[in-house]
């Protein structure tokens, strides 16, 4: 498949021309990112740019028959070309139209394409990683060929067993004979927050290591919306993260009257309507961010915020804040179409429970203390997922923030503090870690060594407990994953692939992406195993033997169960259907199995 890269005028002076809203990459930084995106996916690509109208007309009429498709950015020729709209009309090559800015929150003349409706998708405000997201998308467009577009459409990944059969000691000479080093991908978890804490930040952080998936650009588009300045900067070369496809995110924050003495002139914007996709951390971390808009003037007081998402994301608990805002000045309500914030949040004492989620104490944590007077946060026991409470306090402090611990159940947070900008890279993410150190641990007794590296012991993620986690299980003991719910999934194919086991603390597994313990159950059972789900604890079975899947592997669109179930599906074959869940936290996951020798074939499928 080969893809015609054009590009309009002045795209040669990126890097020069207002980085503030193009980005600091400059036209070298954005052609090799194309080569090597377009190597990354298997396809062929040129690249042309033109300060000349008639060249680029030229270009694409010379294309005809000659390339798959078309990657367009006619920068300011978009408002004015009906030759560009009329050339791309005549050769009938799918063209997909990109801008580095997003032309629609510019001035009134860029909201104006002409070329747009020549095109089969448009991709705006994503900086130079765009290119690759447009070429992405014509890639899986060739990939249907002879099938028709349709919104429920889902990826099926197909795996060829390594063991030949269900004795864990016959080995397929497929494995890779030397040992192997995997790559632990960047925290999601930790780039969250540092996007946030960047964003509420008195000017420029640079936040490195970071992986686009779904969730994170969830949190950059929202934090986009509410005036945060982004820019994406690809990092070209491998570095200590062992790979590519990482990217530096230059970060302007917010509300920079704040870092002077100066009173703001910014005048109220119109209230944003925030995508959180299918990310409970963005909707619970954005909700009490949006409170800030109306303390910083920057929202018409009597005018809402709205929040939107999957419906699946629309129905998980939001019920700690319908509790925490009930004395306040702000208005919260929610409904399965969307949720609704307006008004400032004050300083006060706060509660907040404990055993539903932390995210919704590190959304309190992250604006209490730019409130004017000092705050207090009661956290109603159980405490359960206590590390990521800890994650929240560790990244505020590296922001300069200072908050502290009055007891186990009480955070006190002093007020009028200010966020300073920083360079921080992401640190190796333990829970998508875990999947890869089940690997290793599976793998390694079949005489397959691996090692996972860009893991450190000295993080405050929870999830690092993950080999303590295995040893339980290896004993016969029960493994607690009260604090640790995200393990839940990989533990339980770990213990299908071992001698069976027993997990408690479970009853959180309901509200997460699917119902993960019947999610579980339903797709181990068809592998032989016997899975028991009681209130709050789960139990695997495998007398009867682990087999190949009776029938078709159903991710239940959640990441965790994806991947989960590849690991089982990696040793004795399987198909997964609904795979593509994946890139809501690791979009590189199947390209890392490849690489390790698993046989992997992927397709688009329709769905009745």
């Amino acid at each position: 498949m080969k893809i015609l890269v054009l590009n309009g005028c002045n795209i040669n002076m990126l890097g020069i021309r207002e980085p503030e809203i193009y980005g600091r990459a400059d036209y070298s930084d954005l052609l090799k990112f194309i080569d090597n995106h377009a190597a990354s996916i298997g396809v062929d690509v040129e690249v042309f740019q033109s300060n000349h109208e008639g060249d680029l007309i030229d270009k694409i009429q010379q294309a005809y028959r000659q390339v798959d498709g078309i990657v367009i950015n006619p920068a300011a020729f978009t408002h004015t070309s009906v030759g560009l709209l009329d050339a791309l009309k005549a050769v009938g090559i799918p063209a997909v139209e990109v801008h580095i800015s997003d032309p629609d929150t510019r001035e009134e003349f860029r909201k104006i394409s002409y070329v747009r409706a020549a095109c089969v998708a448009t991709i705006k405000g994503h900086g130079i990683a765009g290119y690759g997201e447009a070429m992405d998308y014509l890639k899986e467009h060739f990939e249907k060929a002879g099938v028709e577009e349709s919104a429920n459409s889902s990826r099926r990944c197909s795996f060829a067993p390594i063991l030949k059969s269900p004795d864990k000691n016959e080995v397929n000479y497929e494995l890779n004979e030397k040992a192997m080093a995997l790559y632990a991908p960047p925290s999601k978890s930790m780039a969250h927050r540092y996007l946030i804490c960047a964003a509420l930040a008195c000017g420029e952080s640079y936040i490195s290591g970071i992986e686009l998936s779904e969730d994170v650009k969830a949190t950059m588009n929202c934090l986009s919306k509410l005036g945060a300045d982004i820019s994406i900067i690809p990092e070209v070369s491998d570095d200590e993260c062992g790979k590519n496809g990482l990217y530096t995110v230059v970060v302007k924050g917010i509300d920079q009257s704040a870092c002077t003495d100066e009173s703001s002139d910014t005048k109220y914007m119109e209230p944003p309507v925030l995508d959180c996709n299918e990310c409970g951390s963005t909707l619970r971390f954005m909700i009490p961010v949006v409170t800030l808009m109306y303390s910083m003037g920057y929202v018409e007081p009597e005018k809402p915020v709205r929040l939107t998402g999957s419906k699946k994301l629309l129905s998980r608990p939001l019920s700690a804040y319908d509790d925490v805002f009930t004395y306040t000045y702000v208005s919260f309500s929610h409904n399965e179409s969307y949720v609704q914030v307006m008004g400032s949040l004050t300083p006060g004492e706060y509660r907040v429970p404990g055993d539903v989620s932390s995210q919704f104490i590190t959304g309190m944590l992250f604006v209490l203390p730019l409130l004017k007077r000092d705050s207090r946060l009661n956290i109603i026991p159980p405490v359960e997922s206590r590390p990521y409470i800890e994650m929240t306090v560790e990244v505020l402090h590296d922001f300069g923030v200072d908050i502290e611990w009055v007891d186990d159940n009480t955070i006190r947070i002093p007020g009028n503090q200010h966020y300073l900008p920083i360079r921080k890279r992401i640190e190796g993410d333990w829970s998508n870690g875990a999947v890869l150190l089940t690997f290793a641990r599976l793998y390694g007794r079949l005489d397959q060594k691996i090692v996972v590296k860009g893991l450190s012991d000295d993080s405050v993620q929870g999830d690092k407990i993950i080999m303590s986690m295995f040893d339980h299980i290896d004993r016969g003991e029960p493994a607690d994953i009260s604090d640790y719910p995200d393990l839940g999934p990989i533990l339980l194919a770990y213990m299908a692939a071992r001698n069976g086991g027993t997990l408690i603390g479970t009853s959180r597994l309901a509200l997460k992406e699917s119902d993960r313990g019947q999610a579980m159950k339903q797709e181990l059972e068809k592998m032989g195993v016997t899975v028991t789900v009681g209130r709050n604890d789960i139990t695997v079975d495998t007398s009867a033997g682990l087999t190949s899947p009776s029938s078709v592997i159903d991710s239940h669109n959640d990441h965790r169960i994806a991947m989960s179930m590849s690991v089982l599906c990696s040793l004795y074959g399987g198909i997964i259907d609904g795979a593509d869940a994946v890139s809501k936290s690791y979009p590189s996951f199947f390209e890392v199995l490849k690489d390790m020798g698993i046989r992997v074939k992927s397709e688009r499928i329709i769905k009745d």
